[in-house]
């Protein structure tokens, strides 16, 4: 149902001038992204997306950016332990999906 929401909004987000757009994957009660969002959004703009929620490892940010997220943002994952990112980039340089 929120994928059929999206439908039409990218060029409503043009219109407006938007920069980019922050993307929330949350799937309430599920410990993963609903990237399905992510990847609508990704079809229907070329407006930078970012992706947003169960971010906690290498693969979850992997499947991000391959659901068409340009970057991905962290939260709670770093609140619970704030040393993972240092973790979390190094690991996505040596994947090379960090620059």
């Amino acid at each position: 149902r929120d994928v059929e929401r999206s439908r039409g909004l990218g060029d409503v987000y043009k219109r407006q001038s938007v920069d980019y757009l922050h993307i929330d994957c949350m799937e309430p009660g599920k410990p993963y992204a609903n990237l399905k969002i992510l990847t609508s959004f990704s079809e229907l703009t070329d407006i930078t997306l970012i992706g947003n929620n169960s971010v906690r490892n290498v693969k979850d940010v992997q499947q991000m950016i391959d659901a068409g997220a340009s970057a991905v943002s962290i939260a709670r994952p770093l609140i619970a332990n704030p040393s993972s990112i240092k973790r979390l980039i190094s690991e996505c340089k040596t994947k090379g999906i960090l620059k």
